[in-house]
């Protein structure tokens, strides 16, 4: 396996960053249509569902991301790689 440069391995962590954030943008998306097509229905259980299951969406996020962060600011790896 050649070796990467520090150019190489910037650039893959940006497009895993974009695909993770796309990922998240679409999973948004849909919970938002969700809740307002069952607010449309009046069906107030689904809605009530739908936005717990935001926020539980956003609190996983938000717990990955402060390990992340932490994770980085130690200087260690988060991240498994599979070949």
């Amino acid at each position: 396996m050649p070796h990467k440069t520090s150019e190489t391995l910037n650039h893959e962590i940006e497009i895993e960053i974009e695909d993770k954030d796309k990922k998240i943008h679409d999973v948004i998306f849909a919970l938002n249509f969700l809740h307002k097509e069952a607010k449309k229905a009046g069906d107030e259980d689904i809605s009530r569902l739908i936005e717990s299951t935001f926020s539980i969406c956003m609190h996983t996020y938000s717990i990955i991301k402060r390990n992340e962060f932490s994770a980085l600011a130690l200087g260690v790896t988060t991240t498994k790689k599979t070949q």
